[in-house]
């Protein structure tokens, strides 16, 4: 269930026009990947390299050995937190 905070920054951003067309659009793969590490979206630059990955790990998408610097950076991209 989403936080207040979340709720808060989704309105915002939905403010500022169609922000996910806008990223869902951009030529770099964009991924959206929750506090579990499950990715809840990716745009179409990310699916045409990886295809329909949502539900799926994130560490299961890249590199071995590159996790536990990815863990890292997700980690402080956690909806709420700072890094």
């Amino acid at each position: 269930m989403a936080t207040t905070t979340e709720i808060d920054r989704t309105r915002a951003l939905r403010d500022f026009g169609d922000v996910f067309v806008a990223l869902d659009r951009l030529p770099l793969p964009v991924f959206a990947v929750a506090s579990n590490g499950v990715v809840r979206s990716l745009n179409m630059a990310a699916e045409e390299i990886v295809g329909d990955k949502r539900g799926v790990q994130y560490s299961q998408l890249v590199a071995p050995g590159t996790t536990s610097a990815l863990s890292c950076g997700a980690s402080a991209c956690t909806p709420g937190s700072r890094p």
